[in-house]
Order: structure tokens, then sequence, then C-alpha cells
């Protein structure tokens, strides 16, 4: 197994702690703070400088080797570093140059980025010293689904991963008796490595050495006292291990091969096995934009910028798109310029419309960083813009009023965006739940926020109203509806309060028809029902007389009671009331309202004289011989018109029996003398003569009664 010391929670290179600018030290890479001391070795020497050792500890990430001897691998069969598959053997590395103990990783970033790489070996070469360290993308791991591993040999555990496109290999090529190693750079093209490009010629890319002293245990991190020419270190510039244009790389892997000779198809010998890292040009961008707004409200993303040196400089550029594909551009923000890692705002942008906006934020990177871009749809770089919320109080006429009187809504809206558009309308209710919709008024188009009036509507029935307002809404905004008996939204409707007067026929006289006149005002023009007039007897009016109607209302207007005769003089008192409907209340006279009585009074007496006479005649016979005559008499009377005593007697009384020899007439009611037939009035009487006396009769004209009668009329 392959030991490790100063292993890490995390198995990748440290970055050291970036500074402002680089410090002065010995033999390092511009811009860098780590010493690369020309006789190699692990100590810091100049203030503000790092080297291997971090105190007592090793920096950065440090692998051992497996202990020299039959347990120790390296590559056989001829190996060489263009073969893709190399094949491991055990025990085949004698303690020479080749054999190694330890290499080293470490990042750095200070004013740039910078690999520190160092190796160990086990005794002091005799001839020239070749070390390739190799940067793979991919680690191999065995135990993983795929391995990434390539084929080590047959029975063999494979240890080294599979090369892909842009791997590195870093040459470290000292010739015999030197102590300036040639750093160089190949670059893995898909089958072979490609040509070297030496970057150690100049102190900007990268610089190597070699100890030409002892370093004592004590020294050394862990790494064991270490003969001349037995550790050499290197610090190469970013910029030459990821040239311009080579884009965002990161390698996961690394370990190191020692070479038998300068010759770069020479056989690789002893290697130890690699170890997953973490070396990378990539910047880093995290975003976070505005989750969440109203619309009219702006928006914006905030970009931090990680992995870069300490001094990065470029620009970050947001870019906002209004679809999920990121096709359609919006709005662009920036360049904001760049000073390091640190976070930058977008600004603001105010979007127009709701909707999801996505946000891609760009650094074009410089010539020490590299450019890094998020994607469409990446995590927190969504801003969702939503319809404003807009909220809606109304206010109705809250009376009460009169039925046929208007009523009316106004809704105030509050919270719309100022371009706000729809309309409101007005639903009216007629019972608490709003259920029974009476009539709808609107839409009132809406511009903005404020009042809308619903207009009026002219009612038709008592009660209570309800009204709702609702906003229709619209791109920008959402809908909005009140709800049924809400505060400020019911309207009280009550019945008209007519008033009746009324005007009584009077005086009369007895047996003459009263009557009584109804006026009815302030009545709807179509108000119904009836009008009943109420007669009594006393002022109190308990005792009641008659009732005349009921009489049929057709809006306001005069109603007759109809005639009533009365039977008994005095003073009569009438009511009048009137029934109200379904909008009109119901009114009533009051006893003994002006107006309201009629005076009945006793009829005038006349006098007027009629005399009439009821005409007698009187008899006495006498005879001087023969007695007192006995036997009957007959009266008749005639008339004016006969003067002679022709035609019919106007009275006759017959066979009248004397009596001591005279009889009488009985008129008492069978004829009578009156103003009508007044005039000259003669008597005939005649005699029927007895056994001694012989029948006589009178002559027209013996008996004349005149009578004048004049009747005259007393008050």
């Amino acid at each position: 197994m392959v030991g490790a010391i100063a292993v890490l929670a995390i198995p990748a290179a440290i970055i050291t702690a970036p500074t402002a600018s680089a410090a002065t030290c010995v033999n390092q890479v511009t811009g860098s703070n780590f010493e690369i001391d020309p006789n190699a070795n692990l100590t810091v020497q100049g203030s503000g400088c790092i080297d291997w050792l971090d105190g007592t500890s090793l920096r950065g990430l440090s692998q051992q080797d497996k202990p020299t001897g039959t347990g120790d691998d390296s590559f056989g069969q001829g190996t060489a570093e263009n073969d893709t598959s190399p094949t491991i053997v055990s025990g085949s590395i004698p303690p020479n140059k080749s054999d190694l103990k330890y290499f080293g990783v470490n990042t750095e970033t200070a004013a740039g980025k910078f690999l520190q790489l160092f190796w160990t070996r086990v005794q002091n070469p005799s001839g020239t010293t070749n070390m390739d360290f190799e940067l793979n993308q991919k680690f191999c791991n065995p135990a993983a689904t795929p391995t990434n591993c390539a084929d080590n040999g047959k029975g063999v555990t494979p240890e080294t991963p599979l090369r892909t496109s842009g791997d590195k290999l870093i040459t470290y090529d000292l010739s015999k008796g030197g102590t300036v190693p040639t750093i160089s750079i190949r670059t893995w093209t898909g089958s072979v490595w490609g040509t070297p490009t030496v970057i150690s010629s100049s102190s900007a890319s990268a610089v190597g050495s070699v100890n030409t002293s002892a370093i004592a245990a004590a020294s050394s991190g862990g790494l064991g006292a270490l003969d001349p020419y037995t550790f050499g270190e290197a610090s190469i510039a970013f910029t030459a291990l990821f040239p311009a244009g080579s884009g965002c790389t990161t390698f996961g892997s690394t370990y190191l091969k020692s070479r038998s000779s300068d010759s770069f198809t020479a056989e690789v010998k002893d290697f130890i096995s690699p170890e997953r890292v973490n070396i990378s040009n990539c910047t880093g961008l995290v975003t976070s934009a505005t989750q969440q707004v109203v619309i009219g409200n702006a928006i914006n993303d905030t970009a931090t910028l990680s992995g870069a040196t300490a001094t990065a400089g470029g620009t970050i550029t947001f870019r906002v798109y209004s679809d999920a594909t990121c096709s359609t551009l919006v709005s662009t923000l920036g360049p904001i310029t760049v000073n390091g890692n640190g976070s930058y705002p977008s600004g603001s942008y105010t979007p127009g419309s709701v909707g999801t906006y996505y946000w891609i934020a760009s650094y074009s990177g410089d010539l020490n960083n590299s450019p890094s871009t998020g994607a469409c749809g990446d995590a927190n770089e969504t801003s969702t813009v939503i319809k404003a919320s807009p909220g809606i109080s109304t206010t109705a006429t809250a009376g009460p009023v009169i039925v046929g009187s208007n009523i009316s809504d106004t809704a105030a809206l509050t919270g719309a965006t100022s371009d706000a558009g729809g309309s409101i309308s007005f639903a009216l209710y007629s019972d608490a739940t709003c259920s029974t919709l009476v009539t709808t008024l609107g839409p009132v188009s809406v511009a903005g926020s404020g009042s809308y009036g619903s207009g009026n509507y002219v009612t038709t029935a008592v009660g209570t109203y309800y009204w709702i307002a609702s906003y229709t809404g619209d791109a920008k905004n959402n809908a909005v509806t009140g709800s049924c008996g809400d505060t400020g939204e019911s309207s009280q409707v009550t019945k008209q309060q007519p008033a009746i007067s009324t005007t009584a026929v009077t005086p009369v006289v007895i047996g003459s028809a009263i009557s009584d006149t109804a006026v009815l005002t302030g009545a709807t023009s179509d108000a119904g029902g009836s009008i009943t007039f109420r007669l009594y007897s006393n002022n109190t009016c308990t005792t009641l007389v008659t009732t005349l109607g009921p009489v049929s209302v057709n809006g306001n207007g005069s109603y007759a009671s109809g005639n009533y005769t009365p039977s008994a003089v005095g003073t009569y008192y009438w009511i009048a009331s009137y029934t109200g409907d379904s909008k009109n209340e119901p009114v009533s006279g009051t006893c003994g309202d002006t107006g309201e009585t009629s005076v009945v009074n006793k009829a005038p007496a006349d006098i007027t004289t009629a005399q009439s006479f009821y005409p007698q005649d009187s008899v006495t016979m006498s005879a001087t011989a023969g007695g007192t005559p006995g036997g009957t008499v007959t009266f008749k009377l005639y008339g004016p018109n006969a003067a002679d005593c022709s035609g019919s007697a106007v009275y006759t009384l017959s066979n009248v029996a004397l009596v001591g020899g005279s009889a009488d007439t009985n008129n008492q009611t069978s004829f009578a003398i009156n103003a009508a037939n007044a005039g000259s009035y003669k008597w005939l009487v005649s005699y029927s003569g007895d056994t001694n006396h012989l029948a006589n009769a009178g002559v027209c004209g013996d008996e004349i009664s005149s009578l004048t009668i004049n009747n005259n009329a007393i008050p």
C-alpha cells in the first residue's frame, strides 16, 4: 500500500491562502510567494514567503511510495510514457536513482495561481535525474463504476487512470552534475504525449531546483533525512499549465514516475501511485437572483466569483432571458468590473411583464483566470415576477332610501400597477347569501388604482340589497372580488311613506246622504292597495256606524267613500285608512281630524191648512092628518156641475127611516168639500110615504150651500 503523510480531510491539493501581492522571495515564479531555493529545501527563508514546511507540517498533499524491496511496485516490461496501459510489476526496482520515496503537490493563489511539486528518492544519483508528474482529469477507483482505470496488467489491481485528451505531463530533467532542472510540459493528444514545451526558461512560467546539500530529518517535515540530490522541487505558473484558450480544466489525479534517461521514450521505472487532487484553472461563479417580486419591482442578480487570483480582473456581465431556453434576451446588465474574488451585483432590472426570468452571469476571465459562465436554468438563477394582488374596498349607498330612489356602489382599487387595466363589475343581490341576483352594473374600465362608481340602480322593491364588486385583473394584476356581506356593501331600501288628507260632506239635513273624500299624496306612482272609510257616531270613534269601501288605489289622487244616509241627527266622525302595499307604508287618519266630521241636522217643519167639510142635511116631515109621518127619506147632494140636479149625485143616502118624523144624514167620511171642489151644492130630499101619508119630493134648489175655501200656509 502507498502511504501518505499530512493526509487532508479532502483528498485535494491545498490552496494556500491568497495575498494581495507577492512578497520578494528566493527564486520565486513571478507573482508567487513560494520559495524555490537554488539549494532546494523545505524551510521558509524570507518574510512573507512560504515553503513546503508550514510550521512543522508539510504544506499541501504528500504521497509516500511503498518501501523499497520485494513489496515495492513499479512499471515493467519496457513501459514507456506513451503507453496507454502501463504494466505494473512488483520488486523490480533496486535502491538506486529511480527508486522513489515521496511526492508532494501544492496549489497557491497569490497575485496569480501556481502549482508546486516536489519529489524525493532513495539515494543520490550518479547520472541524470528524470522525474515525470502526470496530471489526469480522471481518477482511478477500481471500486467505482466506471473505474476510470487503465489496464495495468493481468492479476494486478489497476492504479493508473485512463488518459483524457488535455491531460498534462510535467517533466523534470536534471543533467548529470547540474543543479537547475529543465521543466517541460506535454499534453496528451488522445493517443500520445504531444511535443514538449519548455517552461523553465522564464521565471514567469516555472522555476525548479534540487538540493545540493543534505537536509536534516528535523527540517524535512516527516520525509526523513535527505541526501544531496534526493529532493527536487518546482513551482509552475497556471498560465504555463493552462495556456490562453485552454478553457476551464480540472485535474483530479496526479502521480510521480521516474524515467531511466533523458530520452522521453526511455523505459519508465518506479512510480508512486496516483492521489486524488483538485488542480483547476476554473473560476467559480455562484449566483443568486431575486427569487420573487411583484410586477413593477426590480429584480437583480449577484455573482460570487471564487477560485480566481487575488488581483483577478476582467468583468462580469449579467443577461436576463424571458424563456427557459434562454433564447429571448430581455436585458443585459454590466459589464461589472472585477477586482479579485467576491460578490458582484448586477444592478437592477424592472420587468415589464409577469413570468419567470432566467439569469446567466458570465465572467470574462483575464490572463491568470479562466472565463466562467453559468448555464440557463442554474439553481437560484430564476426570478419569478408575479402579478400584483390589488385590494378592493367598497362603499355602497347605505340608506335607508325610499323605494324608487337610486342606489349605487363605489369600489376603491388599491395596490394595482399604475397601468392596471381590466374592469370592475358590480353585482347587486336581494338576499344576504347573495344567491338572488337583481342586476349587474358595469363593467367599468379600470385605469390604475383609484375609485370607480357603479352607476345608479333604480330600486323597485323594498329590502336590504347586497353588493359585490369584482375586478377582472389583467396581465399584471390578479383578479380580486369582494365578499357577500362585506362592511359597507349593503343598501337599505324602505317603503314610501304617503300622507292622507280627507274632506267630509257637512252639514246635511236628516235624510240626506253624507260621504268622505281622501286625498293620497307622496305614494309611488304605481301605488296599489285600498282606502277604507269608517264612520263613527261619537267623538272618540268607538261607536262604529258603518264602513265604506275598500276603494282600490291606483297611485296618488282623490278617492271617494261613497254615500251613507244617517238615520239620526248628530255629528258623525270619519277615519280614512290606506292599507299600503309592497312599496308604500300604510297611513291612517285620526279621530277628529280637521275636515273629518259630518253634521246631520233636523229637517224644518212647515204648517199648511187644508179645510174640508162634510155636508149634512136633515128633514122633518109633518102632516095635517094621519099622525106623524113614518117611512123613509132619501138624501141626494148635487155639486157645482149639476145646477139642475141632473146626473149623478155626489152624495146619496137612501131609505133613512123617519123617527118621530125626522131623519138626518150621517156623512162622516163619505164625501167632503175642500178647496179643490168648493162651490154651490144642492140637496134634493124625497119622501117614500107611508100608510097614512103620500110620497113627496123636494125641488132642486130648495137647499143650496155655497162654499168658498181659502187655505193659507203658516211657516
